[in-house]
């Protein structure tokens, strides 16, 4: 988790190219495309792991792919929060959150 976090120059600039990708996609289909292609192999990375998890007891039951994108989605949303600097979604409210969900995957047996 900590790794995608947007602290330190190298994942500010990376939350910075995918916020301008993101705007500039609003209006550009072959960045529509790129994002799809980009955001498909990242949602299937995830759920792999999740699947993982699961097959080896140590992620609760249920849709893997809902999972992924409910962390995706959460860590996407909060980052862009912070990287407009929110005063309500700090860097360490954000790990917090995206954390208390993980840890609720996790299975406990």
């Amino acid at each position: 988790m900590d790794s995608y976090l947007p602290v330190g120059q190298e994942t500010v600039e990376a939350w910075r190219v995918w916020t301008a990708l993101w705007s500039e996609g609003l209006r550009d289909p072959v960045l529509q495309e790129l994002n799809e292609r980009m955001y498909g192999e990242w949602r299937r990375l995830v759920a792999g792991i999740i699947r993982d998890g699961q097959a080896n007891g140590q992620i609760v039951a249920g849709d893997p792919v809902l999972y992924a994108n409910t962390l995706i989605a959460m860590i996407d949303g909060m980052a862009f929060q912070v990287m407009l600097g929110s005063q309500n979604m700090t860097v360490q409210r954000m790990r917090a959150t995206c954390m208390a969900y993980v840890d609720s995957l996790t299975s406990s047996t």
